[in-house]
């Protein structure tokens, strides 16, 4: 026996749906007794009609089905057919799960017409604003940032690395640049994922352009990724002003313009982690070096009275940064000036010790080539840190130095505070990292 009950939503966000669900809580809501009833029905004028309600059903629940909030549901409880007067009221609730803040809010009228040998006397309506709770979970496909702000890189940001999810399926994964700042002159953002890179780079002439990596990768720019956890770097250098992001995009098909925006995973996932060169996956994720070519005039050789400095990441991980004149200038580009670098990320500059990090302009021209360990292996050097010249600042008598960050020697002290509170005093711009046995001044 089944009875009939007419429900209409009177609002359903634009994020549920297209089709609807319907279950009773006679088998703890286990199977839907109706499935696939549009969106549309629901919110017409005369509701939806459905003649398939188990008897002794008191909860009827409504569920989204696709949309970007597929979790969307409402639990309607019916009390008193004849004089039913429940208006619950369900507090909003998101979680990392979904890609943003669900804004849907479902607020049904339902209509309940029993069609059983008891015929009530009045149609009861019961007025109920709901909205989504969502579940966390983990089965769908995402990224997860191991080291950097995360994505999408914006700003000043250069490079980030972590891993990728894949659940099911094949997907298809590119980098995609969008000009939404203030930016001008060429964009160069590339994507590496499990052992293979791919690039991108167009010239910047309007906000809001969009573009994607077209070279490298599995094919074309883009990577093509079955189910398992790879290991991923993203880079971007460009004339940053203000705004300007990459992203990981996906999709089940290969062209770019359908893809969507990938996730972020809620837990780390787990190993082993794929590559991409070959088939056997490795324990640990490994950020692979680049050499990067870097070519600019000599006009850009100074600032306001401040040297060029070029900062980058070197193979065992430590960040340096070197007055340009210290590295090999190849000669390749001349009279303009070339560098070679094996670097983790993409290089950055900066004027003077206290000069502000930031991408390279448009001035510079930044080329990433193979993987390497040093830079000589990329056709330059690795310039040697300056022999510090010790300073004397103190009368102490102590046989400590204090090594500060702008390779200066400040001493004899005769302990760590001591060597903190002279630098200090003295107005010193630089850090005192620690006291060390140190050169003799005598």
């Amino acid at each position: 026996m089944a009875f009939s009950v007419t429900i209409k939503l009177t609002t359903a966000g634009a994020d549920t749906g297209p089709t609807f669900n319907l279950f009773s809580n006679v088998d703890s809501y286990a199977t839907a007794f109706e499935t696939g009833v549009s969106k549309t029905n629901l919110t017409s004028t005369n509701g939806y009609t459905s003649t398939l309600v188990p008897d002794n059903t008191t909860t009827i629940k409504v569920k989204s089905v696709n949309g970007s909030c597929p979790t969307a549901e409402v639990s309607l409880p019916i009390s008193g057919i004849v004089t039913p007067t429940a208006t619950p009221t369900a507090t909003p609730t998101s979680t990392a799960g979904i890609t943003s803040t669900p804004t849907s809010t479902l607020t049904p009228t339902v209509n309940i017409t029993p069609t059983t040998t008891t015929t009530p006397t009045t149609t009861p309506t019961i007025d109920v604003t709901i909205t989504p709770t969502t579940t966390p979970s983990e089965s769908a496909n995402c990224y997860f940032t191991q080291t950097g702000t995360g994505i999408p890189l914006s700003g000043a940001v250069v490079s980030t690395s972590g891993l990728i999810k894949v659940t099911s399926g094949t997907i298809y994964v590119w980098a995609k640049y969008n000009s939404a700042g203030t930016s001008s002159g060429t964009a160069q953002f590339g994507l590496t994922i499990g052992g293979l890179s791919a690039t991108g780079n167009f010239t910047i002439t309007s906000f809001g352009q969009v573009g994607y990596t077209n070279s490298g990768g599995s094919n074309s720019g883009y990577f093509t990724l079955t189910p398992g956890t790879y290991q991923y770097t993203l880079t971007k250098s460009d004339n940053y002003t203000s705004g300007n992001n990459v992203n990981v995009v996906l999709s089940t098909g290969t062209d770019p313009a359908s893809a969507t925006n990938l996730q972020p995973c809620l837990t780390q996932p787990s190993g082993p982690y794929l590559s991409l060169v070959n088939a056997t996956p490795t324990t640990t994720p490994t950020i692979l070096p680049y050499c990067y070519e870097m070519v600019f005039p000599t006009a850009v050789t100074s600032d306001g009275g401040e040297i060029l400095q070029i900062g980058y990441q070197k193979s065992d991980g430590t960040y340096v940064w070197y007055d340009y004149n210290e590295f090999q200038d190849s000669g390749e580009n001349s009279p303009s000036i070339t560098i070679n670098i094996c670097s983790l990320v993409s290089p950055s500059i900066r004027y003077g010790d206290l000069g502000n990090s930031q991408s390279p302009e448009s001035s510079f021209t930044v080329t990433q080539g193979e993987t390497c360990s040093t830079s000589s292996g990329c056709g330059g050097n690795d310039p040697n840190p300056a022999t510090p010249t010790p300073t004397l600042t103190s009368s102490g008598t102590g046989s400590s130095w204090c090594y500060t960050s702008n390779s200066v020697v400040y001493g004899p002290f005769s302990s760590l505070s001591e060597c903190q509170n002279a630098v200090s005093n003295a107005g010193v711009m630089a850090v005192c990292n620690e006291c060390i046995a140190g050169p003799n001044t005598e």
